[in-house]
């Protein structure tokens, strides 16, 4: 639970990842929140201290969709297993934008 970890704490564990991740030809520059949870899972100073370490992007998992691809932190969001085609997640995705923007 990043929320509940001194900067310091954080700092020490993400440079150890990154030191064994990019020996990895595929290493990316992201981080995942484990439970994603904004308040209790993480907040804006974990943010702001993974963002100064060089993270590229943040993953959460608020149950929102994310509007702007390029921005820092995003949603993450689980699919259905019987959601196989390309049409389908963008239809799943539609359906949970419209009803993020009526609050349902």
């Amino acid at each position: 639970n990043c929320a509940n970890i001194a900067n310091e704490k954080i700092e020490q564990q993400q440079l150890k990842n990154a030191h064994y991740l990019s020996k990895y030809t595929n290493y990316l520059k992201y981080f995942a929140y484990p439970f994603g949870q904004p308040g209790t899972c993480f907040n804006d100073k974990t943010t702001n201290t993974l963002a100064e370490l060089g993270i590229q992007k943040i993953f959460t998992s608020s149950g929102t969709v994310a509007y702007d691809s390029l921005a820092l932190v995003l949603d993450r969001i689980s699919l259905p297993i019987h959601i196989t085609k390309k049409s389908k997640v963008i239809h799943y995705l539609y359906k949970r934008l419209i009803r993020q923007h009526l609050g349902i």
